[in-house]
């Protein structure tokens, strides 16, 4: 018979807010799927493109009012402008949730009609390669040469902001919550976690997985699901060595409890999670 052991189950936010760490083939294999801003068609990472083909557009559309404004009231020959904005399935910009804004007083109503003007993009895809909505956020670095009443794109510039401008970027995001856990709990993160691999480890048929008849070594069942702004789980899918362990890891999912939902500044959102559930086969005794 088969040993069947499950290796770790991870809990994965993938929430447009979230940043998780990644290996280096996790790295390239999210970007190559990323939204392909024009002009970024055959550059191999689109994240790098993206930003250096916004800080170009932005160049190329301030106008001579908005240079002469950076040059009086510029504190320094570097400046730093926030984007955030989102894009939809289909790659067009949400130009009521988006913002472009800058540490430069006066200066973001020259930027609003840039904002309102950016092109769309191509989508980005999910793990099997459908069109996903996307948000970004990214600090965008420009020399500002005063003399000449110019503006200059500083590529992957990393400024170091003061605590008023990070506070002004800040972004309060709340997990969703397990019934199980509240806060006085400590760690909501952890207690999410632990509650989900518990719930899964419980009502996983391991008969299917001895049934598939599948070679020793590793697999995984990635699981990609939402809990929605009333804290329902929706939008489950599975990506398997079979679809009969893709629908049992989708049964399980289904029955998953109502959480107390995420939230974003304090308000309700839809929160995206991808869960990997790792298991080894063996030859040996069933355990």
């Amino acid at each position: 018979m088969k040993k069947i052991i499950f290796i770790f189950i991870l809990i994965l936010s993938v929430s447009s807010f979230s940043q998780n760490s990644s290996s280096p083939d996790q790295t390239n294999t999210k970007k190559s799927r990323y939204i392909i801003f024009p002009g970024c068609e055959f550059i191999e990472d689109k994240y790098d493109c993206l930003a250096n083909k916004l800080q170009d557009y932005i160049t190329e559309n301030l106008n001579i009012e908005a240079r002469k404004h950076l040059a009086i009231n510029a504190k320094s020959d570097t400046i730093v402008l926030y984007l955030n904005t989102e894009y939809d399935k289909l790659g067009n910009r949400n130009t009521s949730k988006s913002k472009l804004k800058s540490f430069v007083n006066d200066f973001d109503q020259f930027l609003e009609p840039i904002k309102n003007s950016l092109p769309n993009v191509k989508p980005a895809l999910d793990y099997k390669g459908n069109p996903k909505s996307v948000a970004i956020a990214l600090t965008l670095g420009f020399l500002v040469n005063k003399k000449d009443i110019l503006i200059k794109p500083l590529y992957g510039y990393q400024p170091t902001l003061t605590t008023k401008q990070l506070n002004l970027l800040k972004v309060t995001e709340k997990l969703p919550s397990h019934p199980n856990c509240n806060e006085e709990d400590g760690d909501l993160k952890k207690c999410l976690n632990d509650n989900i691999i518990h719930f899964i480890l419980s009502n996983f048929n391991n008969k299917l997985i001895t049934e598939s008849k599948l070679p020793d070594g590793k697999h995984t069942i990635i699981t990609a699901f939402k809990i929605d702004k009333n804290g329902k789980v929706i939008n489950i899918q599975s990506k398997g060595p079979n679809k009969t362990l893709e629908k049992e890891a989708e049964r399980i999912f289904q029955l998953l409890p109502k959480f107390t939902p995420g939230s974003v500044r304090g308000k309700p959102i839809i929160f995206p999670f991808s869960i990997p559930i790792v298991f080894e086969i063996k030859n040996g005794i069933k355990q």
